[in-house]
């Protein structure tokens, strides 16, 4: 996800799921079936589809992520994952513009996944899950980035230094953001 968001903006986010070539043993192994991944959106996020429009209840993402207004969750059914293979989803959420900017809300997303040794109809092999994981999106602003640096580390007394106060505004900032950046010199510099 993107690490903040201001609010009324989009977070993307990826899911990649991948089934192992082999054991740690280094053993074959057999391609993951009936793979269905879960991702529950917590509030204060809507998945949106490529254009930033709201996703209807059993709406789908691109990539095939079919949304839940009840549940709130975002469900991908993957028939089979190729062992080896990886498959990566992708989608968007828009953040609800009701928070407040300055108070860099944490929203946490968690996705988990269920699968099979064998597909279903053959009625045999062994379920199992993975997960969950979590990834966080800061809602808000973030604070502008600020660095100082000197042309001359080490000098004698009478030696002129030039200090550089370099200010980052963040692309989150809104259009209007304003700070006061204060350097205060240690005494004996002028």
């Amino acid at each position: 996800a993107s690490p903040a968001v201001a609010p009324g903006g989009i977070a993307r986010w990826s899911l990649r799921v991948a089934a192992p070539a082999r054991t740690a043993a280094g053993n074959l192994v057999a391609p993951a079936q009936g793979v269905v991944i879960v991702d529950a959106i917590p509030v204060g996020l809507e998945p949106v589809d490529d254009g930033g429009g709201a996703l209807a209840d059993g709406g789908s993402t691109s990539s095939g992520g079919v949304w839940s207004v009840g549940a709130r969750t975002l469900t991908w059914s993957l028939p089979t994952v190729a062992a080896g293979a990886n498959q990566t989803l992708s989608y968007s959420t828009r953040v609800d513009s009701g928070f407040n900017p300055l108070d860099s809300t944490v929203l946490t997303n968690n996705a988990s996944a269920t699968y099979r040794s064998l597909p279903a109809v053959s009625g045999g092999g062994r379920s199992y899950s993975a997960g969950p994981v979590s990834q966080n999106v800061v809602v808000g602003i973030m604070p502008p980035q600020i660095a100082k640096s000197v042309n001359r580390p080490h000098v004698g007394f009478g030696t002129e230094v030039t200090y550089t106060v370099d200010v980052t505004i963040p692309a989150s900032a809104a259009t209007d953001y304003s700070a006061t950046i204060v350097d205060r010199l240690p005494s004996g510099l002028s």
